[in-house]
């Protein structure tokens, strides 16, 4: 695999949100990037959009100094790269056909690393050629802010891969955690997914509203998850007798809510659920709510940072 410390051209293969926001990171980091996607009003938007993100992150001199080619192929782009970044759509179809055509147009030393949420590496890799370079690389919206890049080795990736994949990563600012195998939702998506399911049934049960349960997450478990996590918060919440007294004096009690808990009808719930998320954004557009989000979240990770 290359060396993720020599790496200075990046192939970004689709440009939807995510693709966009991995071009902003790899921009901000001083990389060169090739650009495809097959739509080409993405393609012809795209310049503007990194510069203004870029300019809006406090990366003005990446703006003035963007490195960004626009390519009408996937096969155009993959040339002379060092390291590629997949993220079509998350159709098993559509994602089978271009990582085949990636294996065929890349060097086997190249890594291609796919931002899939949903699907499984291992469902891909016996129909590649070169399946020991690929790896997961799932980001989080906003790319160009969020740290955190789950790596995920399929049952066919080198190691060194995985490792290279994630050096890489850290390298262009991020925080790169490389699970220990492959599972649907990865990591964080099975623990947002665990945390949004009582979530929904505290508002169908009707113990909160939505706005105050997303006043609850963002006033108390949002700050501090957002320096230990929940297992380090539990330790440090059971005094001198750390996590282990914790679950000794509070574990039944935990052990008894969860064996209580259900999973709400989600579909039936969609319409209060978007009433709640309207009424919580008070007239505000999408656009504004992003805005706020952004400023929020890049003043919240430059003070943890500091």
């Amino acid at each position: 695999m290359r060396d993720p410390a020599m790496i200075e051209t990046v192939a970004v293969i689709g440009l939807g949100t995510i693709g966009t926001g991995w071009v902003a990171r790899f921009a901000a980091a001083g990389l060169a990037v090739r650009a495809f996607d097959p739509d080409a009003a993405q393609r012809e938007a795209l310049p503007e959009a990194i510069r203004q993100v870029l300019r809006d992150g406090g990366h003005g001199e990446a703006a003035e100094a963007l490195r960004l080619s626009l390519h009408d192929t996937l096969e155009e782009a993959v040339s002379g790269a060092d390291f590629i970044q997949e993220n079509v759509p998350e159709r098993q179809a559509i994602k089978a056909d271009v990582l085949g055509r990636l294996d065929r147009a890349a060097p086997v030393d190249v890594i291609i690393s796919t931002s899939t949420s949903g699907l499984m590496l291992g469902q891909f890799q016996e129909a590649l050629s070169a399946p020991e370079r690929t790896v997961v690389g799932h980001p989080f919206h906003p790319v160009y802010l969020m740290p955190l890049v789950e790596v995920v080795p399929g049952p066919r990736t080198a190691p060194e891969a995985a490792d290279a994949a994630a050096r890489f990563y850290e390298r262009v600012g991020h925080v790169a955690v490389t699970l220990q195998k492959e599972a649907p939702g990865h990591l964080v998506n099975r623990l947002q997914a665990a945390l949004w399911r009582e979530a929904v049934a505290c508002v169908e049960d009707g113990i909160a509203s939505v706005e105050q349960v997303d006043k609850a997450v963002v006033n108390c478990l949002g700050p501090r998850w957002s320096v230990v996590g929940p297992h380090m918060a539990f330790h440090l919440g059971g005094g001198k007798g750390g996590l282990r007294h914790f679950v000794e004096q509070l574990g039944p009690g935990i052990q008894k809510r969860w064996n209580e808990f259900r999973t709400p009808d989600l579909a039936a719930m969609t319409d209060t659920l978007v009433r709640g998320v309207e009424e919580e954004a008070g007239g505000r557009d999408l656009n504004t709510l992003q805005r706020e989000r952004d400023r929020k979240l890049s003043a919240l990770l430059a003070h943890l940072a500091g």
